[in-house]
């Protein structure tokens, strides 16, 4: 999609504490067929680390429509959304689109997101900012409600009280790609998404820009040297049995080419970038084929994060 965001963001980069405000901007879009399509809509920045300007130089943002201006448009029944802007480089952007829409392969229970190249406009300065790459994500109760589910409020929760299997492939996802920023516990980057109460709940991972294969310079401490960093490629996820293991580890070499092909079919992501990436993974799969390794890497580890006992 194509599309240009006008609105004073001198206000809104300024506007960076715990609780930001509302910021009046028009929202256009060119339309399937070619036409423009301008919608007006309000930005507020979101985030925690992301929101901080020592992290950040431009923080993400929530665009939040009114319905009625939304009907008929692209944007129909989706009037409040999560933009991930780019926050230093447009790199960062497309990786972490890449885990999205890889973990759209792994379960129908995960964010839907869509690619954006965006003219950012000071109406300020009445100057254009920067062109950049950013992504939509689904809202949270859109997400739940094409599932059949509905969001879930509670924040403390036992990861041995989720949907098992949806919960050990999440925590293998988050440790393909190096992701250790999220806890079941305490409801860090994930979603929980039930019917019923009664019932175990879904996790619905996100948030996977501290993961080790974007390697996003704010996630490294200032001044530590690289070799003292601790990998980020660590198993946070709940114990399997061995029937478990064999299960989960086929049903991600089924995905390998799939997660290939989806990587390589990424618009706007240099070649490079793509095999970087493809490289990255490739660790994960080496590991889930040596018994050995399973045992050090996944077994020995996988209650040391989440702290309940299998």
């Amino acid at each position: 999609m194509e599309a240009e965001i006008r609105s004073d963001f001198d206000a809104i980069l300024s506007d960076r504490d715990d609780d930001p405000m509302n910021h009046d901007a028009m929202f256009s879009y060119i339309g399937p067929g070619g036409d423009t399509i301008t919608i007006p809509t309000r930005l507020r920045v979101r985030g925690v680390f992301r929101r901080d300007p020592k992290n950040c130089s431009f923080p993400p943002l929530w665009v939040n429509f009114k319905k009625e201006d939304i009907k008929g448009t692209l944007f129909e029944n989706q009037d409040r959304l999560k933009l991930v802007t780019p926050c230093q480089f447009e790199r960062y952007v497309l990786q972490e689109y890449m885990i999205y829409k890889m973990y759209n392969l792994v379960s129908e229970m995960s964010y839907r997101v869509r690619l954006v190249r965006v003219k950012y406009f000071n109406t300020a300065k009445n100057k254009l900012l920067f062109t950049r790459l950013s992504f939509f994500i689904e809202d949270n109760d859109i997400m739940a409600a094409r599932n059949g589910e509905r969001n879930v409020t509670e924040k403390f929760h036992n990861p041995y009280k989720v949907d098992r299997e949806q919960m050990i492939k999440a925590g293998l996802f988050e440790y393909m790609v190096g992701n250790k920023d999220w806890y079941i516990t305490s409801r860090h980057n994930i979603t929980l998404i039930w019917k019923d109460s009664l019932e175990a709940p879904y996790p619905v991972p996100y948030d996977f820009d501290m993961s080790g294969l974007i390697d996003a310079e704010y996630r490294k401490p200032a001044g530590v040297p690289e070799e003292l960093l601790i990998d980020t490629q660590v198993y946070q996820g709940i114990c399997m049995t061995e029937e478990e293991k064999k299960a989960a580890f086929g049903f991600f070499e089924n995905l390998r080419d799939d997660f290939e092909l989806t990587i390589t079919e990424i618009p706007d992501a240099p070649r490079s970038l793509k095999n970087q990436t493809i490289n990255y993974l490739k660790r994960f799969f080496d590991i889930i084929n040596d018994p050995e390794r399973v045992k050090s890497e996944i077994d020995m580890r996988c209650d040391k994060f989440q702290n309940y006992k299998y």
